[in-house]
């Protein structure tokens, strides 16, 4: 029982951990982009 939840416990902390580099690296490229938007408008 405790091996499983722990399991379970990684299990989520590395799904979350994952989740939030994606975010993360979408935001940056996103940012990035806006940057250049910015950049080309000015």
């Amino acid at each position: 029982m405790n091996s499983s939840s722990c399991d379970g416990v990684f299990c989520c902390l590395r799904k979350l951990s994952e989740l939030v580099l994606r975010m993360a690296e979408t935001r940056g490229s996103l940012m990035l982009q806006l940057a250049a938007h910015n950049g080309v408008k000015k």
